[in-house]
């Protein structure tokens, strides 16, 4: 896939990652500096997203995206420095590593979750049975 359709895909990616972040983030509540623990604003998630792709364009040189053979693994390694920038803003905005921890495998696993109902749209639509979808 050609490397100009990239930013149309990071910022799909990114429009995502903000929906599914906020479905959890604000639903969820986050201890900061040892205070009690309080719901996010809006403005605490888009805050964080933002964050999120700065560290995540600062990690892209070390991913080395030429070498990747096809769009699939790309996409990947994308979601993998998402991933990997969201713990370190989140432990900078000064939430519990155990929490840091529990949100980014909530909004990844809300994430895929969504991409899942996408790719999976074709065999729902042929089939009711679930083992017949797998085959």
């Amino acid at each position: 896939m050609s490397n100009a359709l990239w930013p149309i895909i990071r910022r799909l990616i990114l429009m995502t990652l903000r929906r599914s972040a906020k479905r959890v983030l604000l639903t969820r509540d986050i201890s900061e500096n040892d205070q009690a623990p309080r719901r996010w604003l809006v403005q605490h998630v888009d805050r964080l997203i933002s964050k999120v792709a700065a560290v995540a364009d600062d990690l892209c040189p070390v991913a080395n995206f030429d070498a990747l053979p096809k769009a699939g693994n790309r996409l990947m390694v994308e979601m993998a420095i998402f991933t990997s920038a969201a713990y370190p803003v989140l432990l900078d905005d000064d939430v519990p590593a155990d929490s840091a921890r529990a949100l980014v495998v909530d909004v990844g696993w809300e994430y895929y979750a969504r991409l899942l109902r996408l790719t999976s749209l074709p065999f729902r639509l042929t089939s009711r049975d679930p083992g017949r979808r797998l085959r």
